[in-house]
């Protein structure tokens, strides 16, 4: 989980480095949320790194919500969010046995969803 307050772009990386050199088959990368009622919460409210719009009940917690002296939310979304995608689609050129053992049913039965998954996230990255 990356994002937290106090936490710094060079901290980030260093958990993303963790996990390329862990070599795993997948890795999932998440950024803190504050949920009401928590310590986190708390502090980001006492310190104003929550966003204005931040609402608890309609809140997507595949998107940043703290902004921080660190980094915005949206400089942590692209950071986790390339990393996730380069890490597990990396996968499949580092270790393709790997990979494809694990993913090709998926592939044989939904090549279309797949390759427009890839594709968005590989534009998306592209575009930064």
């Amino acid at each position: 989980i990356s994002g937290f307050p106090g936490e710094t772009k060079e901290q980030v990386r260093k958990t993303f480095d963790f996990a390329w050199k862990m070599d795993l088959d997948s890795a999932w990368f998440f950024m803190a949320n504050p949920t009401p009622g928590s310590e986190l919460y708390e502090t980001c409210l006492v310190k104003g790194y929550i966003k204005d719009d931040f609402c608890f009940e309609n809140v997507e917690y595949g998107l940043a919500h703290i902004d921080t002296e660190d980094f915005t939310s949206k400089e942590i979304e692209g950071m986790v969010l390339t990393q996730f995608t380069l890490y597990n689609i990396g996968q499949m050129f580092r270790h393709p046995v790997r990979f494809f053992k694990k993913y090709l049913s998926i592939i044989i039965r939904h090549p279309v969803m797949c390759f427009r998954m890839i594709w968005v996230d590989l534009i998306r990255i592209i575009k930064k």
